[in-house]
């Protein structure tokens, strides 16, 4: 499929099916049209208005032509995704191309890698929904600093999140230095604090987690109902989150009542009902539980580099 992707690809891009028709109808047309200016200009030609009028009948039909046959190719490239993603079932097996994400910084797709920067909100795979699913990927956040997973998005306000920081140290070199769950609400966050089963007392636990600057960091993401397992590292290190029910975004501490009134009702407009435990100054996450997306994120100025990435419901 890797190899269709590639075709795909091709064909749709800058020497694609469509642009072969261009040329070759613009170059029939130049050709239609020198072989008039010959003959006028050896006296073989006088024109009239019937050849006038079959000159502008030929450009229509020309363009014409043109949009008909883009028209098909677009279908042709639309039906043909359908039946792979038919056979593909709801599994990615390769990183999707531009125009399949919806996000907000910078992003490119560069072979099999996503290329992400400057992105604040994050980006997201657009026809792909996800409850229970299992995430691999190998991240590489080049310029050190941090980068992270987004799952369960309804949108770029409203997704749960895992984000990894790097840090230096003169012992171990490059380390995963902490590992923290994020939820973002209404478009502010909230952090949580991950853990290991095997230390359930203890804060910090991912500061033993090597960074390999050449090879990136191998991921596992599996999510599950409301627990979230993260296999990270060439030594496989586990970690867990259990998704809580409401969150206390930081930004409501300093809302003025209308404010509050006014995000409460767009939160029941996007959920389509009232729930009696939703609240405002501690809100119910309504997204939590169902269908969304899949994506990443890189903070500030920072870049990631994703790869190998593999996504297929459990």
């Amino acid at each position: 499929m890797d190899i269709i992707d590639k075709l795909i690809n091709k064909l749709v891009g800058r020497h694609g099916l469509f642009l072969l028709v261009i040329f070759a109808s613009i170059s029939m047309l130049l050709v239609s049209w020198i072989e008039f200016l010959v003959k006028f200009y050896l006296g073989s030609y006088i024109p009239n208005i019937q050849d006038v009028l079959r000159g502008a009948l030929l450009l229509v039909f020309w363009l014409f032509l043109i949009k008909i046959c883009q028209w098909l190719w677009e279908k042709t490239i639309f039906f043909f995704k359908l039946i792979k993603r038919f056979i593909l079932g709801n599994r990615i097996i390769s990183v999707p191309e531009v125009s399949e994400w919806i996000f907000q910084g910078s992003l490119n797709v560069i072979g099999d890698s996503l290329e992400l920067t400057t992105s604040n909100s994050g980006c997201l795979i657009k026809n792909f929904l996800y409850k229970n699913f299992s995430l691999n990927c190998v991240m590489k956040i080049p310029n050190g600093g941090r980068g992270s997973l987004i799952f369960r998005a309804k949108d770029l306000e409203n997704y749960l999140m895992i984000q990894f920081e790097l840090a230096d140290t003169s012992d171990n070199g490059t380390i995963v230095y902490d590992i923290v769950p994020h939820i973002r609400y209404m478009g502010h966050f909230e952090t949580f604090k991950i853990y290991q089963p095997v230390y359930p007392n203890e804060r910090h636990f991912p500061t033993l987690v090597k960074y390999d600057k050449i090879g990136g960091l191998p991921v596992n993401l599996k999510v599950q109902n409301s627990v979230v397992k993260l296999t990270i590292g060439i030594e496989r290190k586990e970690f867990y989150w259990n998704i809580p029910t409401h969150t206390e975004q930081n930004i409501l501490s300093n809302m003025i009542s209308g404010q509050q009134e006014a995000q409460q009702n767009k939160i029941e407009s996007l959920t389509g009902r009232i729930d009696p435990l939703d609240g405002i100054l501690v809100p119910r996450i309504w997204f939590r539980g169902g269908y969304g997306r899949i994506g990443f994120r890189a903070w500030g100025l920072e870049k990631i580099i994703i790869s190998d990435l593999k996504i297929e419901p459990i």
